[in-house]
């Protein structure tokens, strides 16, 4: 497979659904704001199949892959060496449902998202962020959040 995980990022309008991530042991991204994703397991037949799958455990929601996923550049997080293959999917009228690993599911408005700086406590470091309704969006997530808010013609966002 062509991926070590990847992520389904669900836009609606100009708004992605997120997720924050429970405090686990096993999970060195826990706490974190993200996108629904997680590694590939052996039952995956593709990096598409694995986001599918992560959406549907998370969040609860079943995609259907004849709904044209666009397909976006492979990136990893900064702090791993791994391959994370991102899909964009648009949906309708959706309800989502926090999974066991979820603390939070929300809809971030990219129009209202605003840049900055943050300090993360737990590693020690300031990093470039996005904030909105509450919640700081950084790392990977964060660079996903700009490509998306650039492309799509979502960015009425403020420096801050």
């Amino acid at each position: 497979m062509d991926c070590d995980a990847a992520v389904g990022i669900l836009l609606r309008d100009c708004k992605v659904l997120m997720i924050k991530r429970r405090a686990s042991i096993d999970d060195p991204f826990s706490w974190n704001v993200s996108f629904p994703g997680g590694g590939v397991e052996p039952r995956d037949r593709s990096c598409l199949d694995t986001a599918m799958r992560e959406v549907r455990e998370e969040v609860g929601i079943s995609l259907d892959p004849r709904s044209s996923p666009v397909r976006l550049p492979m990136i990893s997080p900064l702090t791993r060496r791994i391959r994370v293959m991102p899909f964009l999917f648009r949906v309708g009228e959706v309800r989502p449902v926090a999974g066991s690993e979820v603390d939070e599911v929300f809809w971030m408005d990219l129009r209202r998202m605003r840049e900055g700086y943050a300090f993360i406590p737990r590693r020690g470091m300031l990093v470039r962020s996005a904030s909105c309704c509450g919640y700081v969006v950084w790392g990977m997530s964060y660079r996903l959040l700009r490509l998306l808010s650039s492309t799509l013609g979502c960015d009425d966002r403020k420096s801050g």
